[in-house]
Parts: structure tokens; C-alpha cells; sequence
């Protein structure tokens, strides 16, 4: 008996099939011939994809009213498919009416957007299905407000939470697949949301996008965050460009939110900021160009930041900063750390520290120079600067625990020190190609003489010894003669003894 279920499951999708392409010739429905004259390839491949579809769903124990239903899930998967390949599906066509050329949209549905969730298993939300305008010759922003309606109704079917109760989204994907969307609002995740993912396509702003929003904006400054500052979780963006086209604000903003990743992306255009980030924890921007102009473009400095972290413990790895932004990466907050970061900015500012316990690896700055306004526990080490420097410019008068370790200079003034300060563990030391370190040795052979004077300007770093240590040789012969270390203030400092000698004095001074 189920083996006659199955046959007969197997004959009426045949015959749904069959009747589906013939009743559109019966019916004078051209849609379908009209493709297959215009490509001849399309009806095979329609044909051949609804067969295969039909094959996957068909089991066993299928009897008719299983069957129809399986039909109808074939005729969906099928415009599925074609639809995320650059083909569309004709309203007056029906569903069977596959266009490759440009279509009548279909209007904003954000029931069919969940119901492509539900019945693909991967929860995945397609704009087109909502209206959205992959050729970005038209405003999507509706498609757009109505596919995060759709991302945040999935809490509708689940009751499982993240931190704070946040609501796990899980794992929902608006998948852009190729497409280049013109939006005129931002796309907005607010708080208490998390395990979502935006991938794969092209966001642009519109003439009208305001000027003080970003193209993606997750997140906002009311969250309290539990103790962590954070109401938003795991979001990530990846596959992306995201042209704010001289006119939004930036990119992507993010707002006390604990583990966002970004990247591979690509960003250009922006205004004040490529990404902000506001407070929040542990965001991950990876794998990332980020310009204001392509590097082509006439123009030149521009105004902008391309990477702002206002917040702690955030990472930035092999990312480039380049054309024309005024600063590549500002960090306001601590904790942070950039590996493998090149800023080829056009000659402004590579990257900007303005506090403490902030760290650089393995970084390029490529005539962009490195300012530290807040100098104290910070560590740079195997990094590059080509034609550029340096430059500490503290606020304060004291620095405290700064690390500059194992750097290759290529620059005539590779440290500029701006004002004096006070310093204490501070270590400059195996740069290449660099005069100036915080420790210096020097020798002074004098015979009949019983002062010995050294000047570290030259050599130290900082403008004042914090301590030194010194040795002597003498070939006086005869008695020894007692001496003493002075550091009258400065870069200077002597040995004095209680009689002339003949000797060579050693002195290492540390800033």
C-alpha cells in the first residue's frame, strides 16, 4: 500500500509538472515561452531544477495530499534558487514565470520572508522577496524595514535568550546575494537582539540619507548592559560594501553591543566615521578596506575617521586604511589592540592613541604618522613606518610604562617628542634605524683629569636622566682614587673624582 502511495505521489507530481508548462501555452500565458525564446537555456534549467527539487522531497510513505504539497515546495525552491542566480519571477506570469531580465517587484511581504525561513531551515531572509531593488536603481528602504521585521519576529518562535536576556535571533542571515541596494534610512538593529548576520552585497546611501546616520546602526546609548554596557550580541556583517557615497555619515555604527564582526568589507565614501564604535565589548573588525575616496579620485585630505573606537577591548586585524580620511584608526578607549593594520592614508594621520593600555602589531604606517596623545601603557612592537614617525604628544606632563619595541624606521626624524615629561618605565629599545632610545651608553678616555662630563641629548629620548650607572678604568696605577656620579638635571651628568686620573669612564644613562 505504500508503495502505491508513492506511485501515485510520484504521477500526480509528474503531471503538476507537466501541466504546469502546457497550461501556460493553453492558457495563452507567454511568460514562460517568451523566456525560453529570449534564452532557450531557462526552461531546461526550470525544468531540470523543479525535477531535482521534486526528487529530494519525494519519500517512501507519500500519498496524494503529501504530495500536492510537495509540489508546491518544489515550485517554491525552484523560484528560490533562480531568484538568488539574477533571475526573477513575473507577477502576471505567476510563479512559474522566470524572467532574466529586469522585474516588476514584488511588493513588500514580510509573511513570505518567514515563510522562506521556515520552510528552507536556514532562516534566511532574501530583500527581493520583500520588494528590495538588486540594481540598486530604485529606493529599497521599505524591503528593507520589512526584512528586519521579519529577523526580529523569529523571537515570536522561540523562548531561548542570551545574556541579559537578550533575544537569540538564531542565527537569522538577510542575505543580500550579490545584489546593490540604494537605501535612504539606516538599516537599524535595536536593543536586546543578538545571533543575526547581514552578508553578501552592496548597501548605498541615497541623496537623501542623512547626514548624521550610518548605513548600519546597531544598537543605541540607552542600554544599561547588565554590568558589561552591552544589550546586543554576536551580529555580524561580513561579505559587505558598504558605500555611504559622500552623503551618510558612515558605514556601520555600533552601540554598546558585545561581539560584532565585520569583514571581509569594504567601505568608502563616509563622511565623519567608516565605523564607530560606542562602548560595548569585544567587537572584531577584520579583513576590512576603508577609504573616503578610492585611491584614484582627484580629491584630497579629507575630514574623516576611518576606524573610531570609543570603547574597550575591541580588536582591528589586517585591515587597510587608505584614501583620503584625515585619521586611519582613533582609539578613545583602552584595552584595544591593531595587528597587521596599514594606514595609507594620504599623508594625514595613521593612527590616533588617546588612552591607556592600548597596543600595536605588527602594523604599516605608510607616510601616516602614529600620535600618541595619551602615551602611558602603550606598546608598539615589530611595526613599520615608511617615511613617517612617531610623535609623542601627550596631554600631560607625566608618562608612565610606554613601549616601543623591535620597530623598523625609514625617516630622517623617526621620534618627535613634543613638550617634556616626566617618565618612568618607559623602554625604547632594538629599533631599526632610530638614534634616539630611552637607555644610551657612553665613554670618555681623559688622563690628568678629575671631571668627566657626558651630554645625552643627542641619544636619549626624553629630556631628563632618571638614572644612571658607571664603570672605570684607570691607568693611573698607584692608589685607588675615590668618585661619584652627578646628575645635575637634563641630559647631562659627570663622574667626579677626589683626584686628577688617567682613566676611561663608561656611563649609561636611562630616561
Amino acid at each position: 500500500m505504500l508503495q502505491l502511495c508513492s506511485w501515485v505521489a510520484s504521477i500526480v507530481l509528474w503531471m503538476a509538472l507537466v501541466g504546469s508548462l502546457v497550461g501556460a501555452v493553453g492558457r495563452g500565458d507567454n511568460s514562460i515561452i517568451t523566456t525560453a525564446s529570449t534564452n532557450s537555456q531557462n526552461k531546461d534549467d526550470l525544468t531540470r531544477m523543479r525535477r531535482e527539487a521534486i526528487h529530494r522531497m519525494i519519500t517512501p510513505n507519500m500519498c496524494i495530499e503529501e504530495a500536492k504539497i510537495v509540489h508546491q515546495r518544489a515550485m517554491f525552491e525552484v523560484e528560490r534558487h533562480a531568484t538568488s542566480h539574477g533571475h526573477f519571477f513575473s507577477q502576471q506570469g505567476g510563479r512559474n514565470a522566470l524572467m532574466p531580465s529586469t522585474p516588476t517587484l514584488l511588493s513588500p511581504s514580510p509573511s513570505l520572508g518567514s515563510s522562506v525561513g521556515d520552510n528552507s531551515g536556514g532562516h534566511e531572509i532574501n530583500p527581493v522577496e520583500f520588494g528590495a531593488d538588486p540594481t540598486g536603481e530604485k529606493d529599497s528602504t521599505a524591503a528593507f524595514q520589512a526584512c528586519v521585521a521579519a529577523m526580529l519576529n523569529r523571537t515570536n518562535k522561540s523562548n531561548v535568550t542570551m545574556a541579559i536576556n537578550i533575544f537569540d535571533l538564531g542565527g537569522v542571515t538577510l542575505n543580500l546575494h550579490g545584489g546593490q541596494y540604494l537605501i535612504s534610512q539606516p538599516i537599524v538593529i535595536p536593543p536586546y537582539f543578538g545571533n543575526a548576520h547581514i552578508v553578501q552585497g552592496t548597501l548605498r546611501a541615497s541623496k537623501s540619507f542623512p547626514s548624521d546616520r550610518y548605513l548600519i546602526e546597531i544598537g543605541d546609548s540607552t542600554c544599561e548592559g547588565g554590568g558589561q554596557g552591552s544589550c546586543n550580541e554576536f551580529i555580524n556583517i561580513r561579505d559587505m560594501m558598504l558605500d555611504a557615497s559622500h552623503t551618510s555619515a558612515g558605514g556601520v555604527h555600533i552601540t554598546s553591543t558585545m561581539g560584532v564582526t565585520i569583514g571581509p568589507a569594504f567601505f568608502i565614501g563616509y563622511l565623519v566615521n567608516g565605523i564607530l564604535v560606542s562602548g560595548g565589548h569585544e567587537t572584531m573588525i577584520f579583513n576590512s578596506w576603508l577609504a573616503e575616496f578610492y585611491w584614484s579620485s582627484t580629491s584630497k585630505q579629507g575630514t574623516s575617521v576611518g576606524i573610531r573606537l570609543d570603547g574597550n577591548d575591541h580588536y582591528v586585524t589586517n585591515t587597510i586604511l587608505f584614501d583620503w580620511s584625515s585619521v586611519g584608526v582613533m582609539m578613545t578607549g583602552a584595552a584595544n589592540i591593531l595587528t597587521g593594520v596599514h594606514t595609507w592614508n594620504g599623508g594625514g594621520i595613521g593612527v590616533i592613541n588617546a588612552s591607556n593600555r592600548n597596543r600595536m602589531v605588527s602594523c604599516y604606517l605608510d607616510y601616516n604618522y602614529l600620535e600618541l596623545q595619551y602615551a602611558s601603557q602603550f606598546t608598539i612592537t615589530n611595526s613599520f613606518f615608511l617615511s613617517t614617525r612617531l610623535v609623542i604628544n601627550d596631554t600631560s606632563s607625566n608618562i608612565d610604562g610606554l613601549i616601543v619595541l623591535g620597530n623598523t624606521f625609514a625617516d630622517s626624524n623617526p621620534i618627535v617628542v613634543v613638550g617634556n615629561y616626566n617618565v618612568t618605565n618607559v623602554d625604547f629599545r632594538d629599533n631599526l634605524n632610530c638614534p634616539k632610545n630611552t637607555v644610551s651608553t657612553k665613554s670618555l678616555s681623559l688622563t690628568n683629569a678629575a671631571t668627566f662630563s657626558f651630554d645625552f641629548s643627542d641619544a636619549l629620548l626624553f629630556s631628563t636622566i632618571s638614572r644612571a650607572t658607571y664603570t672605570v678604568t684607570s691607568s693611573n696605577g698607584g692608589a685607588f682614587q675615590p668618585s661619584y656620579l652627578e646628575m645635575p638635571g637634563g641630559t647631562h651628568c659627570m663622574v667626579q673624582f677626589s683626584n686628577p686620573v688617567n682613566a676611561t669612564v663608561f656611563v649609561t644613562a636611562y630616561n
